[in-house]
């Protein structure tokens, strides 16, 4: 009888895996729109739709985390975070497919340590060709306002 019950259950997770949803870019999922995604099509990165503001890095998580700040789709989720530079980055690959970016410089989340104290690493979204690079001239302070587009994982 147990070997009955284990091979059901196995079965009924196989097809349950089987049946698992595949995603794509540029589709329309999890509160936003999903830029990246893994090979086999279950997993990857959702970016919300529109900014969350322009503020300093320091306060970009309380920027985040208020619902008011996302659009009516994105208010429904509450894991939205600050990208990484990688992650940004590949935002800035798929910026046609996401839009609503506004020219300028976005937050990315960590610090880099420099003679000049804590910095956070910003990517530049504009229409010139050093777009979707750190923005590396001068590592520009915490306290700089710069926009945020938070992302979230599936």
């Amino acid at each position: 009888m147990k070997k009955v019950f284990f091979t059901a259950f196995v079965l009924m997770a196989m097809v349950f895996v089987s049946q698992a949803q595949t995603h794509t870019v540029g589709e329309s999922f999890g509160g936003g729109i999903v830029f990246n995604v893994t090979a086999d099509g279950l997993h990857g990165l959702i970016a919300e739709t529109i900014n969350q503001g322009n503020c300093k890095q320091t306060d970009a998580a309380a920027l985040i985390a208020n619902a008011a700040n996302h659009s009516e789709a994105g208010k429904t989720f509450t894991d939205w975070r600050l990208p990484n530079k990688e992650e940004m980055q590949k935002l800035w690959s798929k910026k046609t497919v996401v839009k609503g970016f506004t020219n300028g410089l976005y937050w990315c989340s960590g610090t880099i340590n420099s003679e000049r104290g804590a910095m956070g690493p910003l990517v530049t979204f504009s229409d010139d060709r050093r777009s979707g690079s750190e923005y590396n001239s001068i590592n520009k302070p915490l306290q700089m306002p710069a926009f945020i587009r938070s992302i979230r994982t599936f």
